[in-house]
């Protein structure tokens, strides 16, 4: 059950506080949690707390003959029990392209009903950052009622003409999965995946980098999972999706991940760019304070790791390192380099004189043979 960690549904951006610390609006996210997806998983926690709540039993373990009453425990005075938080709801993601979206609209309730939960939509105008389509979130109790209602799901996507494949009998799906659950559904060296598309026979592909933690999102991070094959191909590779998705029900970082909105990404997205620019005028300036003025011990250096290019390097590739604005260095050190360059076809003119004719393989020749 969510909650029960630190970390979980009832602190960090993302908590949703219902009376005793969890699952409701009080949060610092307020604004995510009056949307209807805050109200959906809401509504779903209060129904699943509820329906555990009836499945009390006060039996204690012993046996007794009939007609004979368990004696009443004695009451234990100290520290109150503390109330256990509904259990968290089942969430699945996927994008909905236009006519995809307004079919999902007309059958929400019949989607819905299959999971025993909801199917809610971002607003016409919200659109996934980069995409025009909508995010579609299935909530449910359970993987299970997940399950069915992506089925329903599928049904209508291989009804819908956007949602076809260049090839016949093939459909196309985009989810979006956390950055961890995608790796787990790579596996290492790829395997796991792999062998998701030899059994599914569907064509799985995940945007991007495989795991997205060096971006700085971290596991909670959104990836973009494409899946495309006919009706059975997507329920099979679904169902693991699904199953990769869920397995972290329990991280601190899910529901962060869970709420996230549309304006959330683009914030995310605009942070990224940010500093990768950055990181680039960075760059820069450190390549720039090292091509100003040098000193006499800097100049030294020059001409001592030049001395070493000669013995390790081809003379083509010293007239490459000349051209890229080595050349002030290299003319001052050639002389001490026992390298004789003509001034003939292939050697330096500026560095071609009497004294130095005889010191090289040859005097027109201008490079090692």
């Amino acid at each position: 059950k969510f909650g029960s960690r630190a970390g979980g549904w009832g602190c960090g951006p993302a908590a949703l506080r219902l009376g005793h610390g969890r699952w409701g609006p009080g949060c610092r996210s307020a604004s995510s949690m009056c949307s209807p997806l805050g109200r959906a998983l809401l509504s779903q926690a209060e129904k699943s707390g509820t329906s555990a709540g009836d499945c009390g039993s006060s039996y204690s373990g012993k046996r007794y003959n009939d007609g004979y009453e368990a004696p009443e425990r004695p009451v234990k005075f100290g520290r109150p029990e503390k109330e256990q938080p509904p259990p968290a709801p089942a969430v699945f993601k996927f994008l909905a392209p236009e006519a995809l979206a307004n079919a999902l609209e007309a059958f929400s309730a019949i989607v819905g009903e299959a999971a025993g939960g909801e199917l809610d939509l971002t607003s016409s105008g919200d659109l996934f950052p980069g995409t025009s389509s909508r995010t579609a979130c299935l909530i449910s109790d359970n993987k299970e009622g997940i399950m069915e209602g992506m089925r329903k799901v599928l049904t209508i996507v291989v009804q819908c003409g956007e949602c076809a494949s260049n090839r016949p009998g093939e459909f196309q799906l985009t989810t979006i999965m956390p950055a961890k659950s995608c790796a787990m559904l790579i596996g290492v060296k790829g395997h796991n995946i792999k062998d998701l598309v030899k059994t599914s026979g569907a064509h799985v592909h995940v945007e991007g980098e495989a795991v997205g933690f060096t971006t700085g999102t971290g596991p909670g991070g959104d990836k973009v999972v494409h899946i495309k094959g006919s009706y059975v191909g997507l329920e099979s590779a679904i169902t693991r999706l699904v199953e990769c998705v869920l397995e972290f029900q329990d991280q601190p970082w899910f529901p962060d991940w869970v709420v996230r909105s549309n304006a959330e990404r683009m914030e995310d997205d605009d942070g990224k760019a940010r500093s990768a620019r950055m990181a680039k005028l960075s760059l820069a300036g450190k390549a720039g304070s090292l091509s100003g003025d040098m000193g006499c011990d800097e100049m030294a250096d020059m001409a001592a790791m030049a001395s070493m290019c000669s013995m390790m390097m081809p003379m083509q590739c010293m007239q490459m390192m000349a051209m890229n604005s080595m050349m002030p260095f290299l003319s001052m050190c050639m002389p001490f380099m026992g390298v004789g360059m003509g001034a003939g076809d292939g050697g330096l003119p500026m560095l071609a004189d009497a004294s130095d004719a005889g010191s090289g393989p040859g005097a027109r020749g201008g490079g090692m043979e």
